[in-house]
Order: structure tokens, then C-alpha cells, then sequence
């Protein structure tokens, strides 16, 4: 394999005659600068989200270093020379870091590719390795580098963890994940601000840049949470947060572009087309939250726009996306293709509401006036009411009056019918007196209808008491007090 410059074959060639003294040196920088290049190269791709390549030359070092070793292991044993030996073992030790460099690449790279395609469960196990191979790595060299390398795939496996928690939609256990990648990343950069080598600085800058993914990402997941929760205020803060963030390393990368040559900003496109079309994918719901709060205050034709501006803002996150080969890029057009619908319903479910509305306003309307005319009608009675309460009173009153009124005059019919058992009145009067009292005190009618025959049996008691004269005094009292009561 072509190493930009080191033919594979030649390292291959290399290592074969590494037994021969007099090339060694010349065959051990060969291999050793291979080694180098190939751990960097590796590097830049994993960087650039080019997981292939980066797993080439990963892949390529290591074979490297598995045919070298044991070369040089036989090489020590058969060294007599004290320091040569000791020579020796030093590029054992050499080749062994290479080694471990590039299994924590390996391992790393394994993540992020996992990662970045929303397999969290399987990118958690690499970066847990990776994160114990750089530590092992600061142990044998006690370089700060590494101890960096170990925090970041520490933090990175938060930030799976979080991604993970995300998916399931714990979205509590997802933020506090994600506030634990963003503190330890903004620990490492710290630690960064005192280093002065260029490798440390660039550590540095990639590390902030990480830092701000996480950063975005919790935005993001703060935003779903308030959203799930119907908080539509604070998701709007949250998402204004995140197209804050975004827009401004959308303007990082174009301002990066204009200081690249042509041919190396193919990796730049996609990053600016990738983060225009999360701006947008993220606008969307941004505008979907709005139009809710809108929503719930009843702006009718704001919450409208506002679903209809998601429609124009995943069109144009769609043409972004499908510029950008990062594969994150697709998982959201993916989304967008398959949730577009949700808009529609969006505009349906608030149109119903605004109709509903607009239906509960006119009933209301309606029993206010209702309620009106029922005052009005009150008021010639000479009872005055200024509201429901005031009418339910009332007829709570009249319906106890009625019932008292009713129970009295079963009563009085009783007396009436026990009286007239002494009266000598015709068998044939005092028998139909008898059957209707009798009827009305074990009659199942109550209210005015009850009343109403009530009546009409005191009226037709009293003709007959007035018909028949004196024989029919004792009964004036009883019929005297049933009218009183009916009047």
C-alpha cells in the first residue's frame, strides 16, 4: 500500500533485511517512518470522517509492526554486546508504542464510526478501550499528548452514552451525559492553555471543536426535553441556542475555505453543507415549537406560518445534506424524508383547534344570553339574580318550598279523608271523594303537576261542602287550609 510516499512493498522489504547490520539503521528509519506516517495519516482521515481510509493505514502499521517485533525480539536475545542490547530494546520499545498508538487509533476510529452512525452500544466498548490504551500509553512515555487522548475518549464515551439515552428518548439521563463530555472536554482545553508545542495546540483546537458538538448536542437534547414536555418557551431558547452555535461554525468552516486551494476543499464542502443542513433540519423544529407556543396563546395565523416555514426549512436542509458525505448527513435527510408528513398534521391539528375554538366562543356566547333572558325574565317575579350562582340559589329555594308545600298538603289531604269518615254525606259522594284523595296522597306525580290536581280536588270539595250545608261543617277547616296552602 502507497503510504503518500513509502511503498508497503519496500517496508516489507525493510523488515526482511533488518538481520543484515550494515542496513539496519537505514531499514529501521524506513519502518519507523512508516509507522509515523501511518498512525498521523490515520489520524487526518479519522478527522475527516473517512473511516475507510483511516482503517488502511491503521491496518497497514499494524501488520507492520507484527512483522517487526519479532525480528527485532530475536535480534536482542542474540545481542551479547551489553549496550547494543540495550539499543535494541529501546527500538522494541519503540515499534511497541507504535503498536499501542495504533490499536488506541484503531479502537477510537471503531467508535467514532460507530458513533456517527448512531450505534452508541458498540462505540461505548471502543472508546472504553481506547481511552485504557492512551492510558497505558502516558504511563510508558508520561506525555501530556496522551493523557489528552485518554480524557477525550472518556468524554467521547459520554457522549455515547448520552446518544444512547437520547435514542430511548431518557432524555434527563441524555443531558446530564452530555454535561459531562462538555465539562470534561472544557477540562482538557484548559490543560491545553498551557501547552506551547504545536502538537498540543492543534490537540487543543480539535478538542474545542469537539467541545462544541457536545455543546450543540445539548442544546439539542435540552430543547427535545422542554419540547416533550410541552415547555414550547424554553425548547425555542434552546434550539435559538444550537442555530446560534451552528451558524457561527458554519461561518468558521466558509472563512477556512477561502485559505484552502480547490483541491483540498472537498472535505471543507462537506462540513459546510453538513452543518447548513443541521441549521436548517434544526430550524424546523424550531419553527414547529413556535408555532406551538404560538398555539396555545391562540395566534392562529403566526402557529401556521410558522408550521409552514418547517416545510421551506427542510427543503433547503435536504438540498444541504445530500451535498455532504458525512455519514451523519444522512441519518437526517433520512428523518426528514420520513417525517415531513408531520407538518400536515401540524397545520391540521391547530386549524381543528382554532375551529373548536371558535365553536366554544359562540356557545359561550349563546348561554351568556340565555343567561340574560333569564334575568330578565326573573326580575318581574321580584327576584333579582346577577349570575348562575344567584339563579341556582333561587331554584334550589323554590324547589324546597314546593317539596314543603307538597308534603303539607298530602297532609291535609289525610285529615280531609279522616274527617270525612264522620260526615254523613251519600256512600256514592263520599266513596269518590274518598278513591281520588286517596289517589292524590299515594301519587307518584310531585312538583306543580301534583300541585295542579291538588287543587282541583280542594275546589271540587269545596262545592260540595257549599252544596250541602250545615251536615258538612266539620270539614270547612280541613278545605280552608288545603286552599290556603294551593293558592
Amino acid at each position: 500500500m502507497d503510504n503518500n510516499v513509502i511503498n508497503f512493498q519496500d517496508v516489507q522489504s525493510a523488515v526482511a533485511n533488518l538481520m543484515n547490520a550494515d542496513s539496519f539503521p537505514q531499514n529501521f528509519n524506513l519502518i519507523t517512518e512508516y509507522l509515523f506516517r501511518s498512525y498521523n495519516i490515520s489520524l487526518e482521515e479519522t478527522d475527516n470522517q473517512n473511516f475507510n481510509r483511516s482503517y488502511q493505514f491503521i491496518s497497514a502499521g499494524l501488520e507492520t509492526c507484527n512483522l517487526t517485533l519479532p525480528v527485532l525480539r530475536i535480534l536482542s536475545e542474540e545481542c551479547s554486546d551489553i549496550e547494543l542490547k540495550a539499543s535494541m530494546n529501546e527500538k522494541i520499545t519503540t515499534v511497541e508504542i507504535f503498536k499501542l498508538k495504533l490499536e488506541a487509533a484503531n479502537n477510537f476510529t471503531t467508535g467514532l464510526f460507530n458513533y456517527s452512525n448512531r450505534n452508541p452500544g458498540l462505540a461505548n466498548q471502543f472508546f472504553l478501550e481506547s481511552e485504557k490504551i492512551f492510558k497505558e500509553l502516558y504511563n510508558r512515555t508520561k506525555d501530556i499528548y496522551y493523557v489528552i487522548l485518554s480524557e477525550n475518549s472518556k468524554n467521547y464515551k459520554y457522549m455515547s452514552e448520552g446518544l444512547e439515552k437520547f435514542i430511548t428518548g431518557d432524555l434527563i439521563d441524555a443531558r446530564k451525559n452530555y454535561q459531562l463530555a462538555k465539562i470534561g472536554f472544557e477540562d482538557n482545553i484548559k490543560k491545553l492553555d498551557r501547552e506551547s508545542s504545536d502538537e498540543l495546540k492543534y490537540m487543543k483546537f480539535k478538542t474545542e471543536i469537539i467541545c462544541r458538538e457536545c455543546t450543540n448536542i445539548l442544546y439539542l437534547s435540552n430543547a427535545q426535553y422542554y419540547f416533550r414536555s410541552k415547555n414550547y418557551k424554553l425548547a425555542v431558547e434552546n434550539y435559538d441556542k444550537l442555530l446560534d452555535l451552528l451558524k457561527q461554525i458554519t461561518d468558521e468552516f466558509k472563512t477556512a475555505q477561502k485559505d484552502q486551494s480547490d483541491e483540498n476543499n472537498s472535505g471543507l464542502d462537506s462540513a459546510i453543507n453538513f452543518y447548513e443542513g443541521n441549521y436548517f433540519y434544526n430550524y424546523g423544529f424550531r419553527n414547529i415549537a413556535k408555532g406551538l407556543e404560538l398555539q396555545d396563546f391562540e395566534k392562529w395565523d403566526d402557529a401556521l406560518e410558522c408550521f409552514e416555514n418547517t416545510r421551506t426549512a427542510w427543503s433547503r436542509a435536504t438540498v444541504s445534506l445530500l451535498k455532504s458525505s458525512i455519514p451523519q448527513a444522512v441519518t437526517l435527510q433520512e428523518f426528514i424524508s420520513q417525517n415531513e408528513f408531520t407538518i400536515d398534521q401540524y397545520l391540521s391539528s391547530c386549524i381543528k383547534e382554532r375551529e373548536q375554538k371558535q365553536k366554544i366562543s359562540e356557545l359561550e356566547n349563546k348561554v351568556k344570553q340565555q343567561q340574560e333572558e333569564l334575568f330578565n325574565m326573573l326580575k318581574p317575579a321580584g327576584i333579582t339574580v346577577n349570575n348562575i350562582q344567584d339563579i341556582n340559589n333561587t331554584v334550589e329555594q323554590n324547589v324546597q318550598v314546593v317539596q314543603k308545600i307538597e308534603n303539607k298538603t298530602r297532609e291535609n289531604i289525610k285529615d280531609l279523608l279522616e274527617l270525612l269518615k264522620s260526615i254523613p254525606l251519600e256512600e256514592s259522594v263520599k266513596n269518590e271523594i274518598e278513591t281520588e284523595g286517596k289517589e292524590l296522597v299515594e301519587s307518584k306525580e310531585k312538583g306543580v303537576k301534583f300541585l295542579d290536581k291538588a287543587k282541583s280536588f280542594t275546589e271540587k270539595i269545596s262545592g260540595i261542602v257549599k252544596n250541602v250545608g250545615e251536615i258538612a261543617t266539620p270539614l270547612i277547616p280541613a278545605v280552608k287550609a288545603l286552599a290556603m296552602m294551593l293558592v
